[in-house]
């Protein structure tokens, strides 16, 4: 496949990729862990690209995908990048495992 290529999924077929992922053993922690740090790579990449030594900015929803925010900016902290986050929805009532990414 083309590196440069990129293909969007629907709600549909993500939801259904996900389910087929979890039908073979993994957990949601496990998706959400892949999923943010292909987030975080694809920043550090895009970053890169750029040359530019601003923070990068991380938008988090209050759903399941937001956890994958929370841990693509844990990663890109970690990776000595500074991050500012933005928290959207009710940060009190985020579904597991986004929750605890979030902590």
């Amino acid at each position: 496949m083309n590196a440069n290529r990129h293909i969007l999924l629907t709600v549909a077929q993500t939801r259904a990729a996900e389910a087929a992922a979890v039908a073979t053993g993994r957990s949601w922690a496990e998706l959400m862990d892949a999923a943010g740090a292909a987030v975080a790579a694809a920043a550090q990449a895009m970053r890169a690209e750029r040359s530019t030594d601003g923070p990068v900015l991380v938008l988090c929803g209050p759903g399941k995908n937001g956890g994958d925010g929370y841990i693509a900016a844990r990663l890109l902290r970690e990776a000595g990048l500074p991050v500012r986050l933005c928290a959207l929805g009710d940060q009190e009532t985020l579904p597991e495992p986004a929750d605890a990414a979030a902590r």
